[in-house]
């Protein structure tokens, strides 16, 4: 770790690969804080989503105390698990597994189609 001129930012390195950090007040910390929880909340996952398919089935996705499920007509409901860690909800349907991401503000990705927030 290197400090800069700046005496508010520092630079590591390691090998060939380095990133700068800058000191911030109390209150940007907070603000980034309470940015940063809210984009990694998995109730965000919770609702209904309808794909840009036309014929595509929408997703559903519901929350019952502390836990996550699929819900589907043909494939009744499948709990599912939130890694807090890679942001995603995941779940096994028989020998196959699903995978929900968040790709962006009120769009996730399944099964490498996007889905934007129904409801």
């Amino acid at each position: 770790m290197n400090l800069m001129e700046d005496a508010d930012k520092m630079k590591m390195s390691i090998g060939s690969k380095g990133t700068n950090f800058s000191r911030v007040s109390k209150e940007k910390a907070v603000e980034y804080k309470k940015a940063y929880e809210a984009y990694y909340d998995p109730k965000f996952f919770v609702g209904e989503w309808k794909s840009d398919v036309e014929k595509e089935a929408s997703l559903k996705i519901i929350k019952e105390e502390n836990s996550y499920y699929y819900v589907s007509d043909f494939l009744g409901k499948k709990k599912l698990s939130y890694d807090s860690k890679k942001h995603l909800l995941t779940g096994n349907i028989g020998f196959s597994s699903i995978t929900f991401r968040r790709s962006i503000d009120k769009e996730i990705t399944y099964s490498n189609r996007t889905y934007r927030k129904w409801t």
